[in-house]
């Protein structure tokens, strides 16, 4: 799946402008392995969050919050630059790791939050997962067989 642009409305004083971009439908029970996006002009004052099915921020390692991650922890300035290439970069997160991933909330306090082109990935079954689904099914046909001889 891959999309077009988006932006977080620009808003500025006391109030932030977040949006949350909502996977859950188009993922039903099934999990990402991978998720990423082009991150225009990246400001300190943007932060992500990865949330779960229920509005839950998930845990992100490698970062210095819990639970989300601003423009500074990936750039340093992150001055919102629209020009260089270090504050306009492509984002890969890898979501092995948080399977009940379901959606992204983006929030800024200042200018516009940019993000363009999201793709992902889907995860695959494991061979075994497979092997043992088809063992499972041949054992079904041989069993509707025999009851109707």
């Amino acid at each position: 799946m891959t999309s077009g642009f988006f932006a977080v409305p620009n808003v500025t004083g006391p109030s932030f402008g977040t949006a949350v971009i909502d996977f859950s439908t188009y993922l039903g029970t099934r999990a990402f392995s991978s998720l990423s996006f082009y991150w225009g002009s990246i400001d300190s004052y943007n932060m992500l969050e990865l949330l779960d099915a229920n509005g839950k921020a998930l845990s992100l390692l490698g970062t210095s919050n819990a639970g989300f991650f601003t423009g500074t922890d990936l750039v340093v300035p992150a001055n919102g630059n629209r020009t260089s290439a270090l504050t306009n970069r492509r984002l890969f997160l890898n979501l092995e790791a948080t399977p009940t991933f379901r959606a992204l909330r983006l929030t800024s306090n200042g200018r516009a939050f940019e993000i363009d082109d999201i793709a992902v990935a889907m995860t695959v079954p494991e061979p075994g997962t497979l092997g043992l689904l088809g063992v499972g099914l041949i054992g079904m046909v041989t069993v509707v067989r025999r009851r109707r001889r």
